[in-house]
């Protein structure tokens, strides 16, 4: 390879995108992905995309990974099949969630490798008592996305004191239990991790807050400083665009070829024709939406308000997204409501994703005011 040559992050993303396409019932009724999909996931370079340099190969060091690449490149999976691409941000982001460990705990986390596959567990179910040398964990942590592949998982969790502290967890060090059945998104494994007294090094901990504040990550290296609102909702809104895309792809082509009960051709009549320009050009606002929050973050320096304006528009953007496919769904007519229609596992799963917790208009509008509006002073 010549020094000039740069090295692209992610490899073979159409590729993947038809393999996740091509396994999407089965993940279905698995509910979880097959370890194929897994591992080409993991070959593309999702697991390694915000990786710290000094875990990379040499000749990756200087790449260049940015968030305008990866949500497009999620989105693009997301096409085939919404929980791979679920899956595929998850290893992305929870990549960039480890730089924030020590050192020790960073060395630990990537020592076989940057393909690590980590997950999160970002609601604070468990407890942590401090012990000696470090800290004691246990509780049960729900709708825990792919942790049956995970090498490790960051847990969030509620110290004696009150504050939020992540935890690096081995996959040796809990239970799973089985109790993903949800109507959407049924592929993504989102299962139930148990943890009962588990001792966790010092080496293996981080406050929650300077997560969120984007604060004492790895010195230098783009891409860590950044508070958390600013991006997360990204990877989040990244899979309903790209599901919704590839339903739009696939409603223009069945419907190009159908006609009406008088062999009318529905591609040369006006509701059809109005529907397509309509929802075509909506999607395209919403992935507008989505491109700045992705600029934002590869420019660096986001400020408090900066973030929740991103937060605030990629619930804004999911919000029309779910419009799109509603609209798309009921022209389908029954048809679409057919178990081996793609209208119907996309309109579960766009669903699904919109009522994540941060893709709440209700929510990120609350708190992009209170950024615009912060509470007045007494007196």
């Amino acid at each position: 390879m010549g020094s000039t040559e740069l090295v692209e992050p992610l490899r073979g993303v159409d590729t993947l995108a038809a393999l996740a396409a091509k396994q999407a019932l089965d993940a279905e009724e698995r509910r979880r992905l097959p370890a194929e999909t897994v591992a080409a996931l993991v070959d593309a370079g999702f697991a390694r995309y915000f990786v710290p340099p000094a875990y990379l190969p040499v000749p990756e060091r200087d790449r260049l990974a940015t968030w305008e690449q990866l949500a497009r490149a999620v989105a693009a999976v997301a096409e085939g099949c919404a929980s791979t691409a679920w899956i595929a941000s998850i290893l992305a982001s929870v990549g960039r969630m480890a730089a924030y460990l020590p050192e020790e705990g960073r060395d630990e986390f990537w020592a076989t490798g940057p393909d690590t596959v980590g997950v999160g567990a970002l609601v604070p179910t468990g407890r942590a008592t401090p012990v000696s040398g470090g800290w004691r964990v246990t509780g049960e942590w729900a709708l825990t996305s792919g942790i049956d592949h995970a090498d490790w998982v960051l847990a969030c969790a509620r110290v004696v004191s009150g504050e939020l502290r992540f935890f690096a967890l081995p996959s040796g060090g809990f239970t799973i239990l089985d109790t993903w059945f949800n109507v959407g998104m049924r592929g993504t494994g989102s299962n139930t991790m148990v943890v009962e007294d588990l001792f966790v090094p010092e080496h293996r901990t981080f406050r929650h807050s300077t997560l969120m504040a984007g604060h004492d990550a790895v010195p230098g290296v783009r891409g860590y400083d950044l508070p958390l609102p600013a991006v997360s909702p990204l990877l989040f809104a990244a899979p309903a665009l790209g599901a919704a895309m590839g339903l739009l792809r696939w409603w223009t082509a069945w419907t190009g070829q159908r006609s009406d009960p008088f062999g009318v051709a529905l591609r040369g009549k006006p509701g059809p024709q109005q529907l397509l320009a309509r929802v075509a050009g909506e999607l395209d606002a919403a992935a507008l939406l989505l491109d700045r929050v992705a600029r934002t973050a590869d420019g660096g320096g986001v400020d408090a308000l900066t973030a929740a304006r991103s937060a605030r528009d990629c619930a804004l953007a999911v919000e029309s997204i779910v419009g799109v496919v509603d609209r798309l769904f009921h022209a389908c007519g029954t048809r679409g409501q057919a178990t081996n229609s793609p209208a119907q596992r996309v309109w579960r799963d766009v669903h699904s994703i919109a009522a994540h917790v941060g893709l709440q208009v209700e929510l990120t509008g609350a708190a992009y005011a209170a950024k615009v509006w912060p509470p007045a002073p007494p007196g």
